[in-house]
């Protein structure tokens, strides 16, 4: 129904990073809800995306850009699960895009659940959006995933977010980018590593301090030590994957078993 557009090099670099895990990415570009009604009138009601109720709530935000990111990160997020569960499910249990309903966890987490059923399925989501995609991962451990437009906004925020030994650590390893490329990936790296952590609570951005970054073929692993005086559940470090592409830094985290 839908053309996953996810990066082939983003995918193999998952793969390297994570050989034991099993996941799926998509990414899909942002749609209209009329784009996304004009797809499903030539398909039957059963692979629709979305619900009835789902449409509704769709169809009652008022800013159309909330609204294309809603519907795309919903349709991104379904169309993850069912090729995630298609691939590694142990049964011959199929679902219907209608059936898998996305609510939140207490932590504020998207919770993919069946209709109906009374217990969480045993996978963890990730949503993400920009102006012009949507993307999601799901994977069997707790897992982020976030796109980010390369933009000046970053600059004039960098304080929060990034210290000074981080931006020698980014001029070291990408010295042929420019200062907000820079900033772009690490912002984009620390969302993702956020919300891989996040199931209890959410660290904050300069808990999280880049120490070490190395380049792969597919694109960079960037290495964080987590430092935070108010929370001990955290591991000591985190690794974080990231690729850019057509302008935006896509970053992923899958957590170890």
């Amino acid at each position: 129904m839908f053309v996953n557009i996810f990066p082939k090099n983003l995918l193999g670099l998952i793969r390297l990073l994570n050989p034991r895990h099993r996941f799926q990415a998509v990414m899909l570009p942002i749609m209209a809800l009329g784009e996304y009604q004009q797809i499903c009138s030539n398909i039957p009601a059963k692979l629709h995306s979305l619900n009835k109720q789902e449409l509704s709530e769709a169809t009652s935000f008022k800013l159309e850009k909330r609204q294309k990111e809603w519907l795309t990160g919903r349709v991104c997020a379904k169309t993850a699960f069912i090729q995630y569960h298609n691939k590694f499910a142990q049964n011959d249990r199929l679902f219907t895009p209608r059936e898998i309903l996305i609510g939140n966890a207490a932590s504020g987490r998207p919770l993919l659940q069946v209709q109906n059923a009374q217990t969480p399925l045993k996978v963890d989501l990730s949503i993400s959006h920009g102006a012009d995609f949507g993307v999601a991962l799901v994977a069997e451990t707790q897992c982020g995933i976030d796109i980010q437009r390369s933009q000046d906004t970053l600059l004039r925020v960098r304080e929060k977010f990034c210290w000074p030994e981080e931006e020698e650590v980014l001029c070291k390893n990408f010295g042929d980018l420019s200062e907000l490329m820079h900033l772009t990936l690490l912002w984009t790296a620390k969302e993702a590593a956020k919300k891989a952590l996040s199931s209890e609570r959410m660290p904050g951005f300069l808990e999280l301090i880049l120490t070490q970054a190395e380049a792969h073929t597919n694109g960079w692993q960037l290495s964080f030590l987590i430092s935070s005086r108010y929370f001990d559940n955290y591991p000591l470090t985190i690794d974080v994957g990231i690729e850019l592409y057509d302008g935006y830094a896509i970053a992923f985290c899958i957590l170890p078993k």
